[in-house]
């Protein structure tokens, strides 16, 4: 039970840490508007997917 309970944490500290990754490619001054659009698009895409 306790090992289920540790793996579930995994798995959400593994998907919060891609999600934190996202949010940093987004804000970087580094990407131009377009691919900054391009991102964002698709991850409005993904957010219908998943509804």
């Amino acid at each position: 039970m306790k090992r289920l309970v540790l793996f579930r944490g995994a798995v959400l500290w593994v998907d919060f840490a891609s999600w934190r990754q996202q949010m940093l490619l987004l804000n970087s001054a580094a990407l131009t508007g377009a691919q900054r659009g391009q991102l964002r698009s698709v991850m409005q895409a993904q957010g219908r997917s998943g509804q």
